[in-house]
């Protein structure tokens, strides 16, 4: 089992996964995520394009680390230039109009960080998650931790060896998905100039 799920992760047909598949799923995802953004609302090229560099030269946990310091830095730059009068002009001025005014200028920023953590770093089932689709496509060299019975240490060992085999898939197939993920980033941003 260990040498065709190494065999798999060389193989075309993991390839075409990565290109194809993880191709469509990064362009829908983007597609969401910018569905309702302004020209403003996107991030810029720089932090863009600092994501495939990061994960090229420092892997996945290092994208991790990216993540968490831009989530911080939005927050604490948001925090620094809203002040209480600003805040009431653009509640008052949004009403006037009929809206909500909702978390100042940097909220779609600190929300595609926020996304992009639960996105690629979550370890939640979700159907929109990277990691989901990527154990779909492993599950075949999964074992089925309910073979264990009631063998607890076994149990723990079935889990443990399928989430080293999900890593692996992920670690191989991030750098493509992030290529994909941030080239169609940058052309739903370039619509919106």
């Amino acid at each position: 089992m260990e040498e065709a799920f190494r065999a798999h992760l060389d193989s075309d047909t993991f390839r075409l996964f990565m290109d194809k598949t993880l191709r469509d799923f990064a362009c829908r995802t983007v597609e969401t995520l910018c569905r309702d953004y302004t020209k403003d609302d996107f991030i810029k090229p720089s932090q863009l394009h600092s994501i495939p560099a990061i994960i090229q030269s420092e892997g996945v946990k290092e994208l991790e680390r990216l993540i968490h310091h831009q989530k911080e830095k939005n927050s604490k730059e948001k925090k620094l230039r809203r002040t209480k009068e600003d805040i009431l002009k653009k509640e008052q001025a949004a009403s006037k109009k009929g809206e909500t005014y909702l978390a100042g200028p940097d909220k779609n920023k600190e929300l595609f960080w926020s996304f992009l953590s639960l996105h690629i770093s979550s370890t939640l089932e979700r159907e929109d998650s990277f990691r989901t689709i990527i154990k779909h496509e492993m599950a075949q060299f999964l074992k089925d931790e309910a073979t264990a019975g009631e063998d607890r240490p076994l149990r723990n060992k079935i889990k443990s060896a399928n989430k080293n085999k999900i890593n692996e898939a992920i670690s191989r197939a991030l750098p493509i998905y992030c290529e994909h993920f941030t080239s169609h980033y940058a052309y739903c941003a370039a619509r919106h100039t």
